[in-house]
Formats: C-alpha cells, sequence, structure tokens
C-alpha cells in the first residue's frame, strides 16, 4: 500500500520539476483498491516549506472512500502542522464510517439494507444537498442510481456488463422522487424494495470542505488536501500567493493539460478515465447515466467545476460529465454566477468558462476555446 500510495502522490503533484515542487492535480486515474478496505493513513513527512510566515510543512497521505488522498498543510511549527493532518485523518475516518456503501454497519449500508433509517447530521445535510441538486440538474445527478452502480460491479470492482433485461428492471428503482426524507428528524426510507442510495458522487467533495473546517479551526495558515480527483484549497500559501493546480490529461494521465492558479476553493474533476474496466475491447466507466442505465455516452473525457464549496463542486462535475458538452454549457450559462468549469472533449479540445481566463495556463498547445455568457 504504501509503495502505491507514494507513486500516485508524484503522479497528482504532477510535479514540477520535483515531486513537492507544486503543481496539484484534480485527479487520478489509478484503479483503487476493493471498497472494503479501511482507512489507512501514512506517516506525516516534515519539511522546511521556505516560507518565513510559517516555516513548517507538513504532507501525508491516506486511503480512504475508495481513493488515494493526499493533505499538505502549513504551520508555525511540527505541533501546529501535525495536529491539523491527524485531525483530517481522524474526520475523514468519521466520514466514511458513516457514508461508505460497503461497511456493514454505515449509515447508508444499513439504509440500502432494510430500506429505512435515520440519518446523522453530516448525512442529513448531504442527503438533502445531493436531492437539491438533483432538482437543479434535471436529474443528472442521481444518488439512487445504486442499484445500477452495484450491477456493474463498481461497488466491489467485480466489474460486469449486465443486460438490457437487467437494465429495464433496475431503473425504477432509481427515482429520487421515491426517497422520502424527513429533514426534521432524519428520518429516511425507500419507497421500494432493492432501492439504495450511493454517495459516492458527492461525499469526497462534502469530506473536503469538512477538512477547510478542521485547518480553520486548528489555525494553520494555509493548506490543501486531494482526495483522488478531489482538490480543495485553504486559504492560499504562507505567502499570499495561489497554489497551482493541474487539470489531468485524459489521454496521458501523467500530463496535464493545463494550471488553474487559485485560493480558497474547490477544484474538482470528474472523468470517464478515472475508473473503467474493459470488456471485449470496449471500455466501461463509472460515471452511471440515470436515463439509460449505462455509462454516460457524450463527447466529453472530463469536466472540472471550481467554486469555493466543494459539496456542490463534486455533484455538479459528476452532473456536467452526464449532460455532455453543449448540455453543460447551456447549464452554466443559467448558473454562471454559481461556478466556473473546463470541459475536455474526447478529442482533446479544452473549453473554460470566461472567469479562468486570467487564471488558467494550458500547457504545450493552443489556448482552450472561451465559452460565451448566455443571452
Amino acid at each position: 500500500m504504501k509503495k502505491q500510495v507514494t507513486a500516485l502522490l508524484c503522479l497528482s503533484l504532477l510535479v514540477l520539476p520535483a515531486c513537492n515542487a507544486g503543481t496539484e492535480a484534480t485527479s487520478s486515474s489509478e484503479p483503487a483498491p476493493t471498497s472494503e478496505a479501511a482507512p489507512q493513513a501514512m506517516p506525516i513527512e516534515y519539511s522546511d516549506s521556505g516560507y518565513a510566515e510559517a516555516p513548517v510543512q507538513a504532507d501525508a497521505d491516506m486511503y480512504a472512500m475508495d481513493t488515494v488522498m493526499h493533505f499538505r498543510v502549513y504551520g508555525r511549527d511540527k505541533a501546529q502542522a501535525g495536529k491539523a493532518i491527524e485531525d483530517a485523518f481522524a474526520e475523514i475516518k468519521r466520514l466514511d464510517a458513516l457514508m461508505s456503501t460497503n461497511q456493514k454497519q454505515s449509515e447508508l449500508a444499513v439504509l440500502n439494507r432494510t430500506g429505512t433509517t435515520t440519518l446523522s447530521k453530516d448525512n442529513a445535510y448531504l442527503l438533502k444537498r445531493a436531492m437539491e441538486i438533483n432538482d437543479q440538474t434535471d436529474g443528472h445527478f442521481n444518488i439512487a442510481v445504486y442499484p445500477l452502480v452495484k450491477a456493474w460491479g463498481f461497488t466491489t470492482q467485480k466489474y460486469n456488463v449486465p443486460s438490457e433485461e437487467t437494465i429495464t428492471k433496475l431503473l425504477p428503482l432509481t427515482e429520487v422522487k421515491d426517497v422520502h426524507f424527513d429533514e426534521k428528524s432524519g428520518k429516511v426510507s425507500l419507497a421500494k424494495k432493492n432501492m439504495g442510495l450511493d454517495f459516492g458522487g458527492i461525499a469526497k467533495g462534502y469530506a473536503s470542505q469538512r477538512l477547510m473546517d478542521i485547518f480553520k479551526k486548528d489555525g494553520i495558515p494555509g493548506g490543501l488536501v486531494t482526495l483522488g480527483g478531489n482538490t480543495q484549497l485553504y486559504r492560499s500559501k504562507p505567502d499570499g500567493s495561489d497554489f497551482a493546480v493541474g487539470v489531468q490529461n485524459p489521454q496521458d494521465v501523467e500530463d496535464y493539460v493545463g494550471v488553474i492558479r487559485g485560493s480558497d476553493e474547490a477544484i474538482i474533476t470528474s472523468g470517464i478515465y478515472q475508473r473503467f474496466f474493459e470488456r471485449d475491447g470496449k471500455k466501461y466507466h463509472h460515471i452511471i447515466d440515470p436515463a439509460t442505465g449505462a455509462p454516460a455516452d457524450n463527447t466529453l473525457s472530463s469536466a472540472t467545476v471550481i467554486c469555493q464549496d466543494g459539496t456542490t463542486a463534486d455533484a455538479l462535475a459528476t452532473a456536467l460529465m452526464i449532460m455532455g458538452r453543449d448540455e453543460a454549457i447551456a447549464f452554466w450559462q443559467k448558473n454562471a454566477d454559481r461556478f466556473e468549469m473546463v470541459l475536455i472533449d474526447k478529442d482533446n479540445k479544452v473549453t473554460i468558462t470566461p472567469g479562468l481566463q486570467d487564471r488558467y495556463t494550458p500547457k504545450d498547445r493552443p489556448a482552450p476555446e472561451v465559452i460565451a455568457h448566455g443571452a
């Protein structure tokens, strides 16, 4: 595990030119170990940050929520920086135990097994936000697709191509209107037998947002977390300068197409290259279109959403991937005040929103197309 984590860290930081030189990637395409793996944290590594304002840099890795995570914080000393990392580890373990569909005693596992449960504050909030975003995206973001995700084998990595008959039978079990939720009490019930919920498209965004609260509580001057395809920035570097976050190249996961500079925001990517399997020469990725029951099939290979809230960014990145390029652009034009985005087509064409023009730098390629504001 440690060798795998270390290798992925160097990849996910998109080294320029050394492993700690500064560009943080938004995604990783490395296949994850099985979902049953318990959270594992690697030792904290301390180094000189080079910043007088916060001389200690602490880095650590963790495997949880089916992905490799990286944490970096700056502190005035080892005690402050180390505490922030340890508190981040503890929070991820707590959330994983609540939200995993494979840990038998988690609230979601109980709900999926029995059809009803009472949710904790975290899961109740997440369910509320998921249902709101489902409505805002006309159903493209759908946490009730769990029966389909399971049928394709993405919950256990025991991959399978379900028959059309199976998909047809499962589609009626994926309607969000059949999720009955009492926000006041936290009680949730599923109206149909064999329904289930999966927070996979939103949980890591919520987790990264919670870690920002941890960092604030611990008083660190700056830091970042990378949870698979989710990068969230806490404040800025200690000298006030922006972080540089690489947008991964879908055609070469050891490379990147450009760099976004920013601070105090989430930069979250969803892509068809992140988790997939092959059967008979065809690739099947993990982003299931709730309208068809199959992996989303359009011109996009990745969508990156940039906004202050990690929960929103995570869910919208998934929704945009299901929408496809034209519908994603139309959606942004109606919601331009909510987020910025980077779209990459399967031919590696890059499209960005106007708010990124001054802080997106392409790497060894023409300038990206800039979306026009809607009428």
